[in-house]
């Protein structure tokens, strides 16, 4: 212990000696680490992980489309029709975007600036079979019906999230059954016809836009001569790609759209391959609307992979950029610890001359390395977790913030500087003694 204690006083007063290399070599250190442990982090969320759903490579998105038109979407009637051919698929949902719902209850203080007893919930329109292909668990009562898909119910029922739940029921597990009062701000009905009074449903954007402050379902909007009935909020969405910039939108009722080209997308899960079935799913569309052209076909993991093209050029040129750090801080270890060494060589060969072992000598060098790169690789921890807040707020669906990257990376790179230390002593450690003791 004597030993470890002199060869530890000895590497820090060595190390004072030489502040300007030592500064130098900590922060290329500091950077090399927070730099990899920032771009594996976001390499790690966009091309590693699965993506979250069961079955994706048996899953695909459907959309129907015409070439006046580009939206896409799809129709009950075509869900009913695709669910019904059991023979090609294992199941088949429909789903619309999740839209903002006031919560009434009286018994309630304000929350968030709202009126007392009144808060802003989000609700997403579901067929049943929903939670069986999205893999999502039942943990109290049931799933919806799948008969009355489609129906005209006297009332409207929920399944709540575990989040929900937990918060605003206090975990009650006796909820099922009880009645939630909402104002929806609605969605659109088969009493939306072209005879009936003209109806939209804006966006988030939209409502906070127009009218900030106050209430949109209710408002009246003028299109052309025609006077249109805001009936509810839709929460804002992406169309294009992942990072647009949300814009004022408004949905119109096909019903009472003066065009008879209505572009439909449907999700549906198969049995087995999905591209064996795709001539059966195109057959059933012309069955359907035998006047449409044949639409676009691509599974689930093909549509996120065009959306993964940008990122993932991006992520390479990033992932390529790092690797020219580490490169760059293997690179200054080991130069740093060349010179170190070189100044030390007198130091070695005295004990090289006092019969001192190999193994002493090349722990000596090696022992002094890797405390300045532990110093190093600490600080480059502490410049990533706290920059790893101001990534979260700038990439989309990634988190900043991964103990796995943060553990992997600096070992990495703390086994690069092993090796970029080991190097530079068992060339000390060869020094013939009366060599080392000539050298000043």
């Amino acid at each position: 212990m004597d030993s470890l204690f002199q060869d530890l006083r000895y590497t820090v007063r060595t190390l004072a000696k030489h502040r300007g290399t030592v500064i130098v070599a900590v922060l290329s250190l500091a950077v090399g680490i927070g730099v990899n442990t920032a771009i594996f982090s976001v390499l790690n969320a966009l091309l590693l992980r699965p993506v979250p759903i069961r079955d994706a490579d048996r899953t695909v998105v459907v959309y129907h489309a015409s070439p006046e038109r580009s939206d896409r979407g799809t129709s009950f009637p075509a869900y009913q029709r695709y669910r019904s051919r059991t023979d090609l698929f294992a199941d088949v949902m429909a789903f619309t975007a999740a839209r903002p719902l006031m919560l009434i209850d009286g018994d309630r203080p304000a929350r968030g600036g709202a009126a007392a007893g009144r808060e802003q919930i989000y609700a997403e329109p579901v067929t049943a079979s929903f939670f069986s292909l999205a893999d999502i668990g039942i943990r109290l009562g049931r799933p919806f019906d799948r008969d009355i898909d489609g129906s005209i119910a006297p009332h409207f029922v929920a399944v709540l999230s575990h989040a929900f739940w937990e918060r605003r029921l206090a975990s009650d597990p006796d909820v099922v059954g009880k009645t939630l009062l909402i104002n929806d701000r609605r969605d659109f009905t088969h009493a939306d016809t072209s005879s009936s009074s003209l109806v939209a449903i804006a966006n988030e954007t939209m409502a906070r836009t127009f009218w900030p402050g106050g209430e949109a379902v209710g408002q009246r909007i003028r299109r052309g001569k025609r006077i249109i009935e805001i009936v509810g909020v839709a929460k804002d969405a992406k169309y294009v790609h992942l990072g647009e910039t949300s814009t004022p939108w408004l949905y119109f009722p096909l019903a009472q759209e003066p065009t008879d080209n209505p572009t439909l997308s449907l999700a549906v899960r198969t049995t087995g391959d999905p591209r064996a079935v795709q001539r059966a799913i195109q057959q059933e569309v012309r069955a359907l609307v035998p006047n449409w052209p044949v639409f676009q076909f691509r599974t689930l993991d093909e549509g996120l992979e065009l959306q993964r093209q940008l990122p993932r050029l991006a992520a390479t040129l990033l992932g390529t950029l790092g690797g020219f750090g580490l490169l760059l801080a293997t690179i200054g270890v080991y130069g740093l610890m060349s010179y170190l060494v070189k100044q030390r060589r007198h130091e070695i060969g005295i004990h090289l001359a006092l019969s001192a072992p190999v193994r002493r000598v090349l722990s000596l060098v090696i022992r002094q390395g890797m405390t300045v790169c532990v110093a190093g690789a600490a600080i480059g921890l502490v410049i990533t977790l706290a920059s790893a807040r101001f990534m979260g707020s700038v990439l989309y669906g990634i988190s900043g913030a991964d103990p796995l990257t943060y553990l992997a990376v600096p070992l990495v790179l703390l086994g690069v500087a092993l090796f970029a230390c080991y190097l530079p002593a068992r060339e000390a450690a060869s020094v013939q003694p009366v060599e080392a003791l000539r050298s000043e």
